[in-house]
């Protein structure tokens, strides 16, 4: 295992998505993550489709490499175990709304009164200020209101299609909130000062918005129309295509040398100066290219496509990239046994050092599973 955040002691007080994979890259770089749940139902991740397992596989994948404790915060002592494990922390990262952590009594100068190089993460949906900090929010909710859902694809009946990835909750928050950690930690190295991170999601999602915001000044502060962006359908050599058979190819041949070398290879040379020919329609590149894909089976494309430099790949299931032979030769898949649930495919770090990917074995811990370790007792918010 790498080991770029051996010695860091995070403590995590968040639950399901954004907060806890965040940590789990901290845990995966020999970070010790502790979790700290309340008493009551924890980290409701642990119940979310769990079906047929003790946790459900969400919380195995977001919790390898922890541990677990819980504290009532509501209460006196909880509140004082807390304050303790923060002397000997570097890290807390709450996603709680904004003024919850103050009211228990636990807001950041609290925190850092008691240790003064914390580094405390705030990770809420818009922010610790404004008009719409206390609201609820998921990621569709987040999306909507920073325009970036209104540039998603559309059904066939009109309505917007929610991505399976959480474009606000991970790219927004969990690797915002990771980076920003990072970087405080890097300062507290060379000054000694921790830090407080109020991360919004819903910023950090709309700061990565760059092609539709670029796009819109472009045209002179008009949205671009779902479809209507380069990078979202306007071009025939960057889009998706139909086979034969209903599969999907993801055509991404943005530079002309890729676009005349997939020409060239399915025998379309006609259309080898077309890549970028905007209209639609009967006989335009689009629709000609859409009649070329669909002369042919997900199978055969594959195999015209292998080993072809040209951008155009066909779109696997997630069955079938955990069986990819690149993904196997580069071990990105692997299983962590739990003595429960058995085992449990998992992927390995995204952050490979020195030729080395970790690949931690500990499974996610049960609900304060680590009170008697860390605390000092089974029960929780007893005094050490």
């Amino acid at each position: 295992m790498t080991n770029l955040l051996q010695g860091i002691r995070v403590l995590d007080l968040t639950r399901l998505l954004p907060g806890p994979l965040c940590t789990l890259y901290m845990a995966d770089q020999g970070a010790e993550v502790i979790k700290v749940e309340d008493e009551g139902a924890g980290d409701y991740a642990r119940s979310e489709m769990a079906m047929g397992v003790s946790m459900s596989h969400l919380f195995h994948l977001l919790n390898r490499q922890k541990k677990s404790v819980t504290l009532d915060l509501r209460e006196p002592e909880g509140r004082a175990a807390l304050l303790r494990l923060v002397e000997a922390a570097d890290v807390l990262v709450e996603s709680f709304r904004p003024g919850v952590m103050d009211r228990l009594g636990l807001g950041s100068a609290v925190l850092r009164e008691a240790k003064p190089d914390l580094i405390v993460c705030s990770m809420t949906a818009y922010g610790q200020t404004g008009p719409y900090r206390s609201q609820p929010a998921h990621d569709n909710n987040m999306l909507a209101l920073t325009g970036i859902a209104d540039q998603l694809p559309r059904a066939a009946g009109g309505e917007i299609g929610s991505p399976n990835f959480q474009i606000a909750d991970i790219a927004g928050g969990s690797l915002t909130a990771l980076s920003s950690i990072a970087m405080a930690l890097f300062r507290r190295e060379r000054t000694g000062e921790g830090a407080t991170l109020d991360i919004s999601l819903a910023e950090a999602a709309l700061a990565a918005a760059v092609m539709p915001l670029a796009t819109m000044q472009l045209r002179g502060g008009e949205t671009p129309p779902p479809g209507g962006d380069m990078l979202t359908g306007l071009l025939p050599c960057y889009r998706y295509y139909e086979t034969k058979d209903g599969r999907q190819i993801a055509m991404g041949a943005l530079e002309g040398k890729f676009w005349r070398a997939f020409c060239e290879a399915a025998g379309r040379q006609d259309l080898a100066d077309k890549g970028r020919d905007m209209t639609r329609g009967e006989g335009s590149t689009h629709h000609q290219t859409e009649l070329l894909f669909r002369s042919r089976t997900f199978d055969e494309w594959r195999a015209l496509l292998e080993g072809l430099e040209a951008c155009v790949t066909p779109v696997l299931t997630l069955s079938e990239a955990l069986n990819d032979p690149h993904l196997e030769e580069r071990r990105v898949f692997y299983d962590v046994h739990d003595h429960e649930d058995g085992a449990i495919r998992h992927v390995a770090s995204p952050i490979v050092v020195d030729g080395k990917r970790a690949r931690p074995g500990q499974p996610a811990p049960r609900q304060g599973e680590h009170n008697e370790e860390i605390l000092g007792s089974r029960t929780p918010g007893a005094k050490a």
